[in-house]
């Protein structure tokens, strides 16, 4: 699981703190809603507490990216700011996070719900009907893009199409890294003054209504 995104933020916001050594030292804000409503009782603030924020973030894409942006902001001092897709099985959402520097090398993760919308639903995305036997799909935490043969990486509700996804029993876990366009766009905003001082970086198409 990557607790440094969220399937649901419950309309509030989602708020954690890091000590120098990257271990998480406060949770707060709605990180128990997110937990119930996603992984389950491992994810609850009494039992993440202590632990190593990279206990939860497995891709090793995924892993680098981030601590490439922890270095920026402790050696920089200033915060990152991104908004990305993060999307229910019924439900568009449009996050923001922001990545700041506190003291002492500590750093706060605040996410932020922006917007939402409905669509018809999409199972590959219901927690509830993931299955092991089913294999893996790779989906980008960041803009909820599937990576299918190629790879090329489309949205969920093309990737169940043209995968043939459910037409049988076995339904697939999915795995969460990055995508070639969202690591090249959170990359190069890092080296962007301009947005590092006052803008916000969005990942994946966002489109309300």
């Amino acid at each position: 699981a990557n607790i440094a995104t969220t399937d649901a933020t419950g309309g509030s916001s989602i708020l954690y703190k890091i000590d120098g050594a990257d271990y998480l030292m406060e949770i707060g804000g709605a990180w128990n809603d997110f937990a119930d409503a996603n992984e389950g009782p491992e994810l609850v603030a009494d039992a993440v507490l202590g632990r190593s924020l990279w206990d939860y973030v497995g891709d090793l894409t995924t892993r680098q990216l981030y601590r490439t942006i922890l270095r920026h902001v402790r050696n920089d001092g200033v915060a990152v700011r991104f908004r990305f897709r993060c999307d229910g099985p019924t439900m568009r959402r449009l996050l923001e996070m922001e990545i700041a520097p506190v003291d002492s090398g500590h750093v706060r993760f605040s996410v932020v719900p922006v917007a939402e919308a409905t669509r018809p639903a999409v199972p590959l995305l219901d927690v509830a009907q993931k299955v092991a036997r089913g294999g893996k799909l790779i989906m980008c935490g960041w803009c909820q893009d599937v990576r299918l043969p190629g790879p090329r990486w489309v949205p969920a509700e093309q990737a169940v199409t043209a995968l043939g996804l459910f037409e049988g029993t076995e339904i697939p876990t999915v795995s969460h890294g990055i995508c070639p366009d969202c690591h090249d766009e959170l990359t190069g905003a890092l080296l962007d003054t301009t947005i590092a001082e006052a803008g916000t970086i969005t990942l994946g198409d966002w489109v309300v209504g």
